[in-house]
């Protein structure tokens, strides 16, 4: 009997409010869809779109063709008011924390935005 039926599993969460939402889908999204470790998914800059058509980008630079993305539906693109720096990561988009099993191992990954660790407290032989 196998104690992971799944080839891979994620957990992971974040504070910041409304902002908790859009961090965890970009994580999960950028660990599925680009095939990256946990921790690089963590790690990569991050966006913030509000209703009133307003993106809220992170970092000193961000892939040009995701701003033309998000400007072509007609979002106004903006730094927060506050946070950190415009020029590293900032609390403002959330801090996600995540345990991830892929390939047969576990690895864990605490975001560079808030305090904290994460990593596996077990190993499976």
């Amino acid at each position: 009997m196998r104690f992971f039926p799944c080839h891979h599993l994620l957990v992971l969460g974040s504070p910041g409010s409304v902002r908790i939402i859009s961090a965890v889908a970009q994580v999960t999204s950028y660990w599925i869809d680009v095939d990256a470790d946990i921790e690089k998914a963590v790690d990569v800059f991050r966006v913030h779109v509000v209703p009133d058509n307003k993106a809220y980008i992170e970092g000193p630079t961000i892939f040009n063709e995701l701003l033309a993305g998000i400007a072509q539906y007609g979002y106004i693109l903006k730094r927060p008011a506050y946070g950190v720096s415009t020029s590293q990561y900032d609390p403002y988009f959330g801090g996600v924390h995540a345990l991830a099993f892929k390939n047969g191992k576990w690895a864990g990954a605490a975001d560079p935005r808030r305090d904290g660790t994460a990593k596996t407290a077990w190993k499976k032989d």
